[in-house]
């Protein structure tokens, strides 16, 4: 239960470093991303008995609503990661990408409503 807070902590204060790339740059941003990730997997193997209950148990709307929060805010989640290494610039470099703007975009928008899903949660 401590590992899952921690890591749960973690999460929140490096998403919020992540946030700040005027003030971080790049690098850091990267760094914070791939750590983020790592705890995202983490978190997800931790908690994998949530998937399991998905279908359990009577649905109420605020069950629902929870759900669909909770789903958005991984599809984000994986979109973002997915996103993230082909306009990576100095932690994954080798990947040539002529024009990423398209990348980026969609990577910067995902990881905002990524954010506001997540304040819901």
């Amino acid at each position: 239960m401590l590992i899952r807070l921690v890591i749960d902590l973690s999460m929140t204060v490096l998403m919020l470093v992540a946030m700040a790339y005027q003030i971080t740059g790049n690098a850091i941003h990267e760094l914070v991303g791939v750590l983020l990730c790592l705890l995202f997997i983490t978190h997800n193997i931790l908690n994998r008995r949530w998937y399991k209950t998905i279908f359990k148990g009577k649905h109420n709307v605020r069950r629902i609503l929870s759900l669909v929060v909770n789903l958005l805010f991984l599809v984000s989640m994986a979109v973002v990661m997915i996103s993230s290494v082909p306009i990576s610039r100095d932690i994954i470099p080798f990947i040539p990408i002529n024009n990423d703007t398209v990348l980026l975009q969609i990577h910067v928008m995902t990881s905002y409503w990524g954010f506001i899903s997540w304040l819901c949660i």
